[in-house]
């Protein structure tokens, strides 16, 4: 290779980094300390360079061995350490791109999420933080955390980008908590078209095809970390925050007014609507706590946003005796309560008889939803709907004595329920499910009968 042919080699190949590398990314090159990185390609490139220039050139003696002794001339040895020069580049360039951000780059990085647009950002992160996507190092997300932070990357971050995070979620919970909770309300802000709307659209259980609910619920630890960071009052807070929206009034509401279709039961969110997703959330939650025995602590979203949504629901007519459900807010409520019913029945079914707190913690959170439907919204259902609720919720305190025995001892009182009511769907459970001698011996009813007796009143009418 001659020195002309060299330099218009390395002419041509400067020229495409100068068209290739635009001005935002020389920034980030300089803040990944290059030099670091340079110094073995320019060794051969100046190598290369010297050997095409001797080529017509006489050179130092000393240089002979080289070239002389072994046999092979300059212009073969130039050729040989551009060979090397684009080697070593391109290994340099593979070793820079997975090195561990500094602050500096991290908060260029934040300042081009703000003002780039998301493709470009994409292609840029993509190509100069290979650590990111390569490191498997638990913590080697650390460094990038107050990207994670911001709801803007959760929003831009393209496929590839999501799939990768999302199946890492043991590194999440060992970051700074705004990261998940970043991760959370990006998620909740963006329903019911977000990756976490699809995966409670599905109403499957956790799987690959779940990677946010794998996040917060797929192991106990995970569960625990959840409830421990506050990310509970995250949904809660966010969730009140959409009951006071535009959004709840202008889209949703008009649905929720609706009768239900034949297939809403069928259905997680009847009409995409909002309220039923948190709902679900919740129903996950708790089925994976129960599940995996995660050590949490019984919380009441669930009586929140029973008056949310009765406090927006229409007032039944008086007269109205059809038997169902009128419209979409009693069944969301009437979703939750059965929600309760099926993890009451997860505990029985699974004889988890060491899980007495959250027995208890969700018969106590029923009862309140039922007294508060009593205080402040008993015009806003239907009389044979609260009746059949209430019958329900009778026949789960006797499963709770029957799997926990002496161990469950309810502190709350059913006064703030219709005694009226109480009393007849005893009755009727009774007709149903104890008429029998032997079946009023059943450990749950004598003590059911005993508790209503103590605590609400009923003495004489239990008594005949």
């Amino acid at each position: 290779m001659s020195f002309s042919d060299w330099v218009t080699i390395v002419s041509i190949f400067f020229a495409i980094l100068l068209a290739v590398f635009k001005y935002d990314e020389w920034e980030i090159i300089r803040l990944k300390h290059y030099k670091n990185f340079l110094w073995l390609p320019t060794a051969f490139l100046i190598l290369s360079g010297m050997s095409a220039y001797f080529q017509t050139n006489v050179h130092p003696r000393w240089l002979d061995f080289l070239w002389s002794e072994i046999g092979l001339s300059s212009g073969l040895w130039s050729i040989i350490w551009v060979i090397c020069f684009f080697a070593s580049a391109f290994d340099r360039w593979r070793v820079f791109t997975k090195k561990r951000p500094s602050d500096a780059l991290i908060k260029k990085y934040r300042d081009y999420l703000e003002t780039m647009d998301s493709d470009k950002f994409s292609s840029i992160f993509r190509k100069y933080e290979q650590y990111f996507f390569t490191s498997n190092e638990v913590a080697s997300w650390e460094p990038y955390k107050h990207l994670l932070i911001s709801k803007k990357w959760w929003g831009i971050a393209p496929a590839h980008f999501k799939e990768l995070v999302f199946n890492k979620p043991a590194r999440f919970h060992k970051m700074d908590r705004n990261v998940l909770k970043s991760l959370l309300e990006s998620q909740l802000s963006d329903l019911p078209f977000s990756q976490l709307g699809k995966e409670i659209s599905s109403g499957g259980d956790l799987s690959e095809e779940t990677p946010i609910l794998n996040i917060f619920l797929s192991d106990p630890s995970y569960i625990e970390n959840t409830r421990h960071l506050g990310l509970l009052s995250t949904i809660g807070n966010m969730a009140d925050e959409y009951f006071s929206s535009t959004d709840f009034f202008e889209r949703d509401k008009p649905v929720l007014s609706l009768k239900p279709s034949g297939n809403a039961s069928d259905q997680v969110a009847p009409q995409k609507t909002i309220p039923y997703f948190y709902i679900k959330l919740i129903d996950y939650y708790w089925r994976q706590a129960l599940k995996t025995k995660a050590q949490v602590a019984i919380f009441y979203s669930y009586q929140t946003w029973t008056q949310n949504l009765l406090k927006s629901a229409p007032v039944i007519d008086p007269k109205y005796d059809e038997y169902g459900i009128p419209n979409l807010y009693i069944n969301a409520v009437d979703r939750m309560l059965s929600y309760i019913h099926d993890w009451i029945d997860c505990l029985e079914d699974e004889e988890l008889t060491d899980l007495e707190w959250a027995g208890s913690g969700f018969i106590e959170l029923k009862g309140r939803i039922l007294a508060g439907i009593q205080k402040h919204h008993k015009s806003k259902v239907p009389k044979e709907w609260y009746a059949e609720v209430v019958k329900q919720f009778i026949g789960e305190l006797i499963t709770c004595r029957n799997l926990f025995h002496d161990s469950f001892n309810p502190t709350f009182s059913l006064r703030p329920i219709d005694l009226t009511v109480v009393l007849s769907a005893f009755n009727v459970l009774t007709n149903d499910d104890y008429l029998a001698d032997n079946d009023k011996n059943d450990e749950g009813y004598q003590w059911l009968v005993q508790f209503l007796k103590a605590g609400n009143a009923l003495d004489e009418e239990l008594s005949e």
